[in-house]
């Protein structure tokens, strides 16, 4: 019965002393059992912190509308990047548009170009009903003559994760500013 890792393993073996009768088979099975549950209760998971948000702003729309207000009612990816950008702290993005696959197709011209992110923010594109470890939020570039998304100014610390981006002018993402995206 094995426990522990690395030089310091080591190996249980269970034998009958000389000249005992061996161990019926219900005492060693409840034996090896008990042994087993003893193990699991030894294990030790490490799990990351979980990480505290200021904000979080869910994308429930794939329009790229922008009202200025990002809320349940309507709140597009754009606006979800203008709110993030409004606090210091960390925020969170986040998607429930519908379920399943969805795709985002961003607008904007050299006059309006789509928004760079500029403070810290996570965009979680798994967040999205049905994600099942492919993801399933697309982001399009469309006519956004620049790069689809832009880490830039304070932004450092953002983290991108569970999201397709094509179709973009420039880059998929453009990571600038204090660094320390992921």
């Amino acid at each position: 019965f094995p426990w522990g890792d690395g030089p310091a393993c080591r190996m249980l073996t269970l034998s009958p002393a000389a000249g005992s009768r061996p161990m019926p088979t219900k005492r060693l099975i409840l034996l090896a059992a008990v042994l087993a549950a003893w193990a699991l209760s030894q294990t030790v998971v490490s799990r990351p912190p979980a990480t505290a948000f200021a904000a979080s702003f869910t994308v429930n729309s794939t329009n790229d509308a922008n009202d200025t207000v990002c809320n349940a009612t309507h709140c597009s990816l754009r606006e979800a990047i203008n709110a993030a950008n409004a606090t210091a702290a960390l925020d969170q993005i986040t998607f429930a548009i519908g379920t399943g696959q969805q795709t985002i197709v961003l607008s904007g011209t050299n006059e309006a170009l789509y928004p760079a992110i500029t403070q810290p923010v996570t965009i979680d594109g798994t967040s999205q009903p049905g994600f099942a470890g492919t993801p399933i939020i697309e982001i399009d570039g469309g006519s956004n003559p620049a790069s689809c998304l832009r880490l830039q100014g304070s932004s450092g610390g953002s983290t991108v994760k569970g999201l397709v981006i094509n179709n973009c002018q420039g880059n998929g993402i453009t990571a600038g500013g204090s660094g320390g995206h992921t």
